[in-house]
Protein backbone atom coordinates (compact mmCIF):
# COMPACT_ATOMS: atom_id res chain seq x y z
CA UNK A 1 0.00 0.00 0.00
CA UNK A 2 2.85 2.46 -1.42
CA UNK A 3 2.05 4.28 -4.70
CA UNK A 4 6.35 2.71 -5.05
CA UNK A 5 4.21 -0.30 -4.96
CA UNK A 6 1.02 0.17 -6.40
CA UNK A 7 2.10 2.26 -9.73
CA UNK A 8 4.61 -0.91 -10.69
CA UNK A 9 1.75 -3.36 -10.10
CA UNK A 10 -0.52 -1.51 -12.19
CA UNK A 11 2.13 -0.83 -15.19
CA UNK A 12 2.50 -4.73 -15.29
CA UNK A 13 -1.33 -5.02 -15.19
CA UNK A 14 -1.67 -3.04 -18.28
CA UNK A 15 1.14 -4.85 -19.91
CA UNK A 16 -0.56 -8.33 -19.07
CA UNK A 17 -3.43 -6.43 -20.50
CA UNK A 18 -2.46 -5.02 -23.59
CA UNK A 19 0.38 -7.76 -25.42
CA UNK A 20 -0.90 -10.78 -23.47
CA UNK A 21 -4.55 -9.96 -23.80
CA UNK A 22 -5.47 -11.20 -20.55
CA UNK A 23 -8.52 -9.91 -18.38
CA UNK A 24 -7.63 -8.03 -15.34
CA UNK A 25 -8.71 -7.35 -11.48
CA UNK A 26 -6.83 -5.11 -9.58
CA UNK A 27 -7.50 -5.06 -6.12
CA UNK A 28 -6.18 -3.02 -3.19
CA UNK A 29 -8.28 -0.53 -0.44
CA UNK A 30 -10.79 2.02 -0.48
CA UNK A 31 -8.77 4.93 -0.79
CA UNK A 32 -6.38 3.44 -2.95
CA UNK A 33 -8.32 2.02 -5.63
CA UNK A 34 -10.36 5.53 -5.97
CA UNK A 35 -6.69 7.10 -6.28
CA UNK A 36 -6.06 5.01 -9.46
CA UNK A 37 -9.39 5.73 -11.08
CA UNK A 38 -7.63 8.24 -13.14
CA UNK A 39 -4.58 6.29 -13.86
CA UNK A 40 -6.68 3.71 -15.67
CA UNK A 41 -6.04 4.90 -19.63
CA UNK A 42 -9.13 4.97 -21.98
CA UNK A 43 -8.53 1.77 -23.99
CA UNK A 44 -8.37 -0.36 -20.63
CA UNK A 45 -10.66 -2.54 -18.96
CA UNK A 46 -9.23 -3.46 -16.50
CA UNK A 47 -11.13 -3.82 -13.31
CA UNK A 48 -10.63 -2.20 -10.04
CA UNK A 49 -11.79 -3.91 -6.45
CA UNK A 50 -11.64 -3.05 -3.44
CA UNK A 51 -11.69 -4.82 -0.35
CA UNK A 52 -12.54 -3.11 3.25
CA UNK A 53 -9.93 -1.55 5.87
CA UNK A 54 -9.90 0.51 8.40
CA UNK A 55 -6.96 2.13 9.46
CA UNK A 56 -8.22 3.05 13.17
CA UNK A 57 -8.41 -0.03 13.92
CA UNK A 58 -4.74 -0.66 13.86
CA UNK A 59 -3.81 2.27 15.89
CA UNK A 60 -3.24 4.30 12.58
CA UNK A 61 -4.92 7.84 11.84
CA UNK A 62 -8.31 7.67 9.69
CA UNK A 63 -8.23 6.99 6.15
CA UNK A 64 -4.70 6.02 6.37
CA UNK A 65 -4.33 3.38 3.78
CA UNK A 66 -0.89 4.76 1.99
CA UNK A 67 2.49 4.81 3.42
CA UNK A 68 2.64 7.94 1.37
CA UNK A 69 0.61 9.91 4.29
CA UNK A 70 2.71 8.61 7.17
CA UNK A 71 5.55 8.42 9.26
CA UNK A 72 8.03 5.67 10.03
CA UNK A 73 6.85 4.33 12.82
CA UNK A 74 3.38 4.84 11.42
CA UNK A 75 4.45 3.07 8.29
CA UNK A 76 5.55 -0.05 9.68
CA UNK A 77 1.97 -0.44 11.64
CA UNK A 78 0.35 -0.52 8.58
CA UNK A 79 2.71 -2.81 6.87
CA UNK A 80 1.90 -5.24 9.69
CA UNK A 81 -1.84 -4.27 9.48
CA UNK A 82 -1.71 -6.35 5.95
CA UNK A 83 -2.56 -9.90 7.53
CA UNK A 84 -6.08 -8.34 8.43
CA UNK A 85 -6.91 -8.49 4.49
CA UNK A 86 -7.06 -12.23 4.81
CA UNK A 87 -10.45 -12.86 5.54
CA UNK A 88 -12.05 -10.07 3.05
CA UNK A 89 -9.71 -11.07 0.12
CA UNK A 90 -10.40 -14.84 0.18
CA UNK A 91 -13.87 -13.65 0.22
CA UNK A 92 -13.64 -11.47 -2.67
CA UNK A 93 -12.01 -14.24 -4.62
CA UNK A 94 -14.55 -16.86 -3.89
CA UNK A 95 -17.21 -14.58 -5.52
CA UNK A 96 -15.43 -13.79 -8.57
CA UNK A 97 -15.16 -17.62 -9.18
CA UNK A 98 -18.72 -17.44 -8.35
CA UNK A 99 -19.70 -14.72 -10.59
CA UNK A 100 -17.60 -16.58 -13.81
CA UNK A 101 -19.59 -20.13 -13.08
CA UNK A 102 -16.41 -21.73 -10.88
CA UNK A 103 -13.48 -20.97 -13.28
CA UNK A 104 -10.75 -19.53 -11.35
CA UNK A 105 -8.43 -16.97 -11.92
CA UNK A 106 -5.28 -18.12 -13.89
CA UNK A 107 -3.06 -16.45 -11.16
CA UNK A 108 -3.26 -14.48 -8.20
CA UNK A 109 -0.14 -11.52 -8.67
CA UNK A 110 0.50 -10.51 -4.86
CA UNK A 111 2.96 -8.06 -3.47
CA UNK A 112 5.78 -8.99 -1.70
CA UNK A 113 4.48 -8.05 2.00
CA UNK A 114 0.99 -9.91 1.16
CA UNK A 115 2.04 -13.56 0.56
CA UNK A 116 0.16 -15.28 3.51
CA UNK A 117 -2.99 -13.61 2.17
CA UNK A 118 -3.61 -15.61 -0.82
CA UNK A 119 -3.81 -19.88 -1.16
CA UNK A 120 -3.78 -19.87 -4.98
CA UNK A 121 -0.85 -19.22 -7.40
CA UNK A 122 0.31 -16.66 -5.43
CA UNK A 123 3.68 -14.74 -7.12
CA UNK A 124 5.82 -11.59 -5.55
CA UNK A 125 6.97 -8.81 -7.47
CA UNK A 126 10.31 -8.58 -5.87
CA UNK A 127 13.90 -8.00 -7.02
CA UNK A 128 17.16 -9.78 -4.84
CA UNK A 129 17.47 -9.25 -1.13
CA UNK A 130 19.15 -11.11 1.08
CA UNK A 131 16.93 -12.56 3.98
CA UNK A 132 19.54 -12.94 6.91
CA UNK A 133 20.38 -9.38 6.70
CA UNK A 134 17.04 -8.73 9.26
CA UNK A 135 17.12 -8.50 12.71
CA UNK A 136 15.03 -11.34 14.24
CA UNK A 137 13.41 -8.84 16.32
CA UNK A 138 12.17 -4.98 16.71
CA UNK A 139 9.87 -3.80 13.41
CA UNK A 140 11.86 -6.60 11.38
CA UNK A 141 10.42 -9.62 13.11
CA UNK A 142 7.38 -9.34 11.15
CA UNK A 143 9.24 -9.15 7.52
CA UNK A 144 11.14 -12.38 8.00
CA UNK A 145 7.33 -13.93 8.92
CA UNK A 146 6.43 -12.37 5.89
CA UNK A 147 9.91 -13.75 3.82
CA UNK A 148 8.85 -17.40 5.64
CA UNK A 149 5.39 -17.28 3.89
CA UNK A 150 7.21 -17.20 0.44
CA UNK A 151 7.78 -20.43 0.77
CA UNK A 152 4.27 -21.05 -0.24
CA UNK A 153 4.49 -19.25 -3.12
CA UNK A 154 4.62 -21.22 -6.67
CA UNK A 155 6.55 -18.74 -8.32
CA UNK A 156 8.25 -14.87 -8.71
CA UNK A 157 8.47 -11.98 -10.42
CA UNK A 158 11.25 -9.87 -10.16
CA UNK A 159 11.26 -6.30 -11.83
CA UNK A 160 14.81 -7.12 -12.94
CA UNK A 161 16.91 -8.80 -15.97
CA UNK A 162 18.61 -12.16 -15.81
CA UNK A 163 22.27 -10.11 -16.88
CA UNK A 164 22.25 -7.42 -14.25
CA UNK A 165 20.63 -9.41 -10.99
CA UNK A 166 22.11 -12.92 -12.03
CA UNK A 167 23.38 -12.89 -7.84
CA UNK A 168 20.45 -12.39 -6.76
CA UNK A 169 18.39 -14.27 -8.79
CA UNK A 170 20.95 -17.13 -8.38
CA UNK A 171 20.18 -17.14 -4.50
CA UNK A 172 16.71 -16.89 -4.60
CA UNK A 173 16.62 -20.06 -7.26
CA UNK A 174 19.14 -21.74 -4.32
CA UNK A 175 17.00 -21.19 -1.46
CA UNK A 176 13.92 -21.67 -2.67
CA UNK A 177 13.58 -24.73 -4.93
CA UNK A 178 10.31 -25.63 -5.34
CA UNK A 179 9.24 -21.96 -6.54
CA UNK A 180 10.31 -20.66 -9.85
CA UNK A 181 11.49 -17.76 -10.43
CA UNK A 182 10.99 -15.26 -13.40
CA UNK A 183 13.18 -11.98 -14.03
CA UNK A 184 10.38 -10.17 -16.64
CA UNK A 185 11.76 -6.33 -15.78
CA UNK A 186 11.97 -3.58 -16.16
CA UNK A 187 8.43 -3.06 -15.62
CA UNK A 188 8.43 0.72 -15.83
CA UNK A 189 6.47 2.96 -13.17
CA UNK A 190 4.62 4.86 -16.46
CA UNK A 191 1.04 4.07 -15.80
CA UNK A 192 -1.09 7.41 -15.04
CA UNK A 193 1.90 9.52 -14.75
CA UNK A 194 0.06 12.32 -15.72
CA UNK A 195 -2.64 11.82 -13.29
CA UNK A 196 -0.29 11.93 -10.16
CA UNK A 197 0.51 15.33 -10.83
CA UNK A 198 -2.91 16.61 -10.99
CA UNK A 199 -4.06 19.46 -12.92
CA UNK A 200 -0.60 21.24 -13.79
CA UNK A 201 0.86 18.06 -14.83
CA UNK A 202 0.68 19.44 -18.16
CA UNK A 203 2.41 22.81 -17.49
CA UNK A 204 4.62 21.02 -15.64
CA UNK A 205 5.55 18.31 -18.24
CA UNK A 206 5.82 21.44 -21.28
CA UNK A 207 8.30 23.51 -18.70
CA UNK A 208 10.54 20.79 -17.23
CA UNK A 209 10.41 19.85 -20.92
CA UNK A 210 11.45 23.46 -22.54
CA UNK A 211 13.79 23.79 -20.09
CA UNK A 212 16.05 20.86 -20.63
CA UNK A 213 15.51 21.44 -24.14
CA UNK A 214 17.53 24.55 -23.75
CA UNK A 215 20.38 22.89 -21.94
CA UNK A 216 23.42 20.86 -23.84
CA UNK A 217 23.51 17.21 -23.87
CA UNK A 218 24.50 15.86 -20.63
CA UNK A 219 24.77 18.84 -19.02
CA UNK A 220 21.90 18.49 -16.37
CA UNK A 221 22.01 16.83 -12.74
CA UNK A 222 18.36 15.68 -12.14
CA UNK A 223 17.87 15.06 -8.48
CA UNK A 224 14.82 13.35 -6.97
CA UNK A 225 14.49 11.12 -3.69
CA UNK A 226 11.03 9.14 -4.54
CA UNK A 227 7.88 9.52 -3.01
CA UNK A 228 8.30 8.45 0.19
CA UNK A 229 11.17 10.43 1.86
CA UNK A 230 13.78 13.30 1.12
CA UNK A 231 16.42 14.70 3.17
CA UNK A 232 16.45 16.38 6.94
CA UNK A 233 16.10 19.95 7.13
CA UNK A 234 19.65 20.71 7.61
CA UNK A 235 20.77 18.12 4.42
CA UNK A 236 18.66 19.90 2.07
CA UNK A 237 19.81 23.33 2.90
CA UNK A 238 23.45 21.41 2.51
CA UNK A 239 22.14 19.68 -0.84
CA UNK A 240 20.72 22.98 -2.21
CA UNK A 241 24.20 24.92 -1.16
CA UNK A 242 26.01 22.31 -3.04
CA UNK A 243 24.10 22.30 -6.28
CA UNK A 244 24.45 26.58 -6.16
CA UNK A 245 28.34 26.10 -5.23
CA UNK A 246 28.78 22.94 -7.95
CA UNK A 247 27.95 25.27 -11.28
CA UNK A 248 26.44 22.81 -12.95
CA UNK A 249 22.59 22.82 -14.31
CA UNK A 250 19.96 20.70 -11.82
CA UNK A 251 16.51 19.55 -11.71
CA UNK A 252 15.65 19.23 -8.30
CA UNK A 253 12.22 17.56 -7.72
CA UNK A 254 11.88 18.88 -4.23
CA UNK A 255 9.56 18.09 -0.83
CA UNK A 256 9.76 19.01 2.28
CA UNK A 257 12.41 17.99 4.93
CA UNK A 258 11.05 14.28 5.99
CA UNK A 259 10.82 15.53 9.31
CA UNK A 260 8.48 17.97 8.26
CA UNK A 261 4.38 17.21 7.97
CA UNK A 262 3.92 15.55 4.73
CA UNK A 263 1.09 18.00 4.18
CA UNK A 264 3.41 20.98 4.31
CA UNK A 265 3.86 23.77 2.14
CA UNK A 266 6.42 22.53 -0.66
CA UNK A 267 7.83 26.58 -0.79
CA UNK A 268 8.74 27.30 2.74
CA UNK A 269 12.05 29.17 1.92
CA UNK A 270 13.54 28.42 5.72
CA UNK A 271 14.68 25.12 4.21
CA UNK A 272 16.63 26.89 1.13
CA UNK A 273 19.59 29.20 1.75
CA UNK A 274 18.30 32.94 1.79
CA UNK A 275 17.53 34.17 -1.78
CA UNK A 276 18.36 30.34 -3.51
CA UNK A 277 14.99 30.09 -5.66
CA UNK A 278 15.76 33.52 -7.34
CA UNK A 279 19.31 32.98 -8.01
CA UNK A 280 18.57 29.88 -9.31
CA UNK A 281 16.01 31.51 -11.55
CA UNK A 282 17.50 34.52 -12.81
CA UNK A 283 20.40 32.66 -13.80
CA UNK A 284 18.65 30.12 -14.80
CA UNK A 285 21.14 27.23 -13.49
CA UNK A 286 18.24 25.46 -11.87
CA UNK A 287 14.62 24.55 -11.98
CA UNK A 288 12.70 22.84 -9.10
CA UNK A 289 9.30 21.31 -9.52
CA UNK A 290 7.24 21.15 -6.61
CA UNK A 291 5.51 17.81 -5.39
CA UNK A 292 5.48 16.03 -8.92
CA UNK A 293 7.53 15.33 -11.79
CA UNK A 294 7.50 13.11 -15.31
CA UNK A 295 10.27 11.49 -14.05
CA UNK A 296 10.91 8.94 -16.68
CA UNK A 297 10.57 11.84 -19.66
CA UNK A 298 13.22 13.73 -17.61
CA UNK A 299 15.48 10.45 -17.47
CA UNK A 300 15.15 9.81 -20.99
CA UNK A 301 16.06 13.28 -21.82
CA UNK A 302 19.29 13.91 -23.88
CA UNK A 303 20.25 17.01 -21.42
CA UNK A 304 20.23 14.66 -18.43
CA UNK A 305 23.75 13.35 -17.32
CA UNK A 306 23.76 12.02 -13.97
CA UNK A 307 20.81 11.52 -11.39
CA UNK A 308 20.99 12.07 -7.76
CA UNK A 309 18.60 9.39 -6.25
CA UNK A 310 17.71 7.25 -3.15
CA UNK A 311 18.06 4.32 -5.31
CA UNK A 312 14.75 2.68 -4.98
CA UNK A 313 14.36 0.36 -7.70
CA UNK A 314 11.73 1.78 -9.58
CA UNK A 315 14.13 5.31 -10.00
CA UNK A 316 16.99 2.78 -10.38
CA UNK A 317 15.54 0.55 -13.00
CA UNK A 318 14.14 3.97 -14.78
CA UNK A 319 17.86 5.20 -14.68
CA UNK A 320 19.57 2.37 -15.99
CA UNK A 321 17.07 2.30 -18.43
CA UNK A 322 18.12 5.42 -20.14
CA UNK A 323 21.71 5.09 -19.58
CA UNK A 324 21.78 7.56 -17.20
CA UNK A 325 25.02 6.93 -14.22
CA UNK A 326 23.88 7.53 -10.52
CA UNK A 327 24.69 9.43 -7.29
CA UNK A 328 23.60 7.62 -4.50
CA UNK A 329 21.84 9.17 -1.36
CA UNK A 330 19.64 5.66 -0.02
CA UNK A 331 17.41 6.86 2.91
CA UNK A 332 16.19 3.43 4.14
CA UNK A 333 14.81 0.02 3.17
CA UNK A 334 16.35 -1.96 0.37
CA UNK A 335 17.97 1.47 -0.88
CA UNK A 336 21.83 1.04 0.37
CA UNK A 337 21.81 -2.56 -1.37
CA UNK A 338 20.96 -1.29 -4.50
CA UNK A 339 23.03 1.46 -4.10
CA UNK A 340 25.89 -1.25 -2.84
CA UNK A 341 25.34 -3.04 -6.24
CA UNK A 342 25.40 0.21 -8.52
CA UNK A 343 28.77 1.07 -6.93
CA UNK A 344 30.58 -2.30 -6.19
CA UNK A 345 29.23 -4.37 -8.78
CA UNK A 346 27.91 -2.26 -12.06
CA UNK A 347 30.62 0.71 -11.53
CA UNK A 348 27.51 3.28 -12.72
CA UNK A 349 27.33 4.68 -8.74
CA UNK A 350 29.20 7.14 -6.42
CA UNK A 351 27.73 7.10 -3.29
CA UNK A 352 27.34 11.22 -1.61
CA UNK A 353 25.71 9.86 1.67
CA UNK A 354 23.73 7.59 3.54
CA UNK A 355 20.47 8.32 4.91
CA UNK A 356 20.38 10.95 7.56
CA UNK A 357 23.69 11.24 8.07
CA UNK A 358 25.85 14.57 8.79
CA UNK A 359 27.06 15.36 5.48
CA UNK A 360 28.22 18.67 4.38
CA UNK A 361 28.18 20.82 0.98
CA UNK A 362 31.53 21.04 0.16
CA UNK A 363 31.54 16.87 -0.09
CA UNK A 364 28.61 16.79 -2.26
CA UNK A 365 30.22 19.38 -4.61
CA UNK A 366 33.21 17.20 -5.35
CA UNK A 367 31.03 14.06 -5.72
CA UNK A 368 28.76 16.40 -8.37
CA UNK A 369 31.76 17.26 -9.92
CA UNK A 370 33.08 13.82 -10.14
CA UNK A 371 30.47 12.70 -12.34
CA UNK A 372 29.23 15.51 -13.95
CA UNK A 373 32.63 16.77 -15.24
CA UNK A 374 35.48 13.91 -14.25
CA UNK A 375 36.76 11.18 -15.90
CA UNK A 376 34.90 8.93 -13.76
CA UNK A 377 31.89 10.31 -14.56
CA UNK A 378 32.40 9.87 -18.50
CA UNK A 379 33.52 6.45 -18.02
CA UNK A 380 30.31 5.93 -15.56
CA UNK A 381 28.14 7.05 -18.31
CA UNK A 382 29.71 4.47 -20.94
CA UNK A 383 28.88 1.83 -18.27
CA UNK A 384 25.37 2.73 -17.85
CA UNK A 385 24.75 2.71 -21.60
CA UNK A 386 26.36 -0.63 -21.75
CA UNK A 387 23.33 -1.14 -19.21
CA UNK A 388 21.04 0.56 -21.28
CA UNK A 389 21.91 -1.88 -23.98
CA UNK A 390 21.72 -5.42 -22.22
CA UNK A 391 18.15 -3.81 -21.20
CA UNK A 392 16.68 -3.25 -24.36
CA UNK A 393 18.25 -6.98 -25.53
CA UNK A 394 16.25 -8.43 -22.57
CA UNK A 395 12.92 -6.59 -23.59
CA UNK A 396 13.67 -6.84 -27.57
CA UNK A 397 11.66 -9.63 -29.76
CA UNK A 398 13.80 -8.22 -32.68
CA UNK A 399 14.80 -11.84 -34.65
CA UNK A 400 17.85 -13.55 -33.50
CA UNK A 401 17.81 -12.03 -30.16
CA UNK A 402 17.17 -13.61 -26.32
CA UNK A 403 15.23 -11.55 -25.38
CA UNK A 404 15.47 -13.03 -21.80
CA UNK A 405 12.95 -10.83 -19.95
CA UNK A 406 10.04 -11.94 -22.83
CA UNK A 407 10.84 -15.64 -22.46
CA UNK A 408 10.85 -15.24 -18.74
CA UNK A 409 7.14 -13.41 -19.08
CA UNK A 410 6.06 -16.32 -21.31
CA UNK A 411 7.36 -19.04 -18.94
CA UNK A 412 5.76 -17.60 -16.26
CA UNK A 413 2.29 -17.59 -18.00
CA UNK A 414 2.24 -21.10 -19.78
CA UNK A 415 3.73 -22.41 -16.33
CA UNK A 416 -0.10 -20.81 -14.86
CA UNK A 417 -1.71 -22.10 -17.88
CA UNK A 418 -0.45 -25.38 -16.82
CA UNK A 419 -0.74 -25.41 -13.28
CA UNK A 420 -4.12 -24.84 -13.71
CA UNK A 421 -4.79 -27.13 -16.54
CA UNK A 422 -3.40 -29.50 -14.30
CA UNK A 423 -5.93 -28.39 -11.14
CA UNK A 424 -9.11 -29.39 -13.26
CA UNK A 425 -7.77 -32.42 -13.83
CA UNK A 426 -7.05 -33.58 -10.24
CA UNK A 427 -9.13 -35.92 -9.11
CA UNK A 428 -9.74 -33.82 -5.68
CA UNK A 429 -11.02 -30.70 -7.67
Amino acid sequence: MAQGHIIPFLSLALKLEQEKGYEITFVNTPLNIKNLQDYIPKFSNIRLLEIPFDSTEHGLPPNSESTETLSLPLMLKLVESSPSLKPAFRKLVSSLVEEDNGRKPLCIISDMSFPSLVSLVVIGLRRKICLDIYETDGPWEFINEVFQDWLKTDAMLFNTIEDIDNTGLTYFKEQFLNCSVYPIGPILSSAGSKARGGEDAEATWNCCMKWLDSKAPNSVLYVAFGSQSSPSEAQTKELAKALEASNVDFLWVFRPPSSILKDSDCTNKEWLPEGFEERIKNNERGLLLKKWAPQTDILSHKSVGAFLSHCGWNSTIEALSNGVPILSWPMGAEQPFNAHMLEEEMRVCVGVANGYSDIKHEEIVKKIELVMKGRQGYLMRRKALKVMEMIKRATSDKEGNKASSIEAMNDFLNAAISHAHEQILSPQN
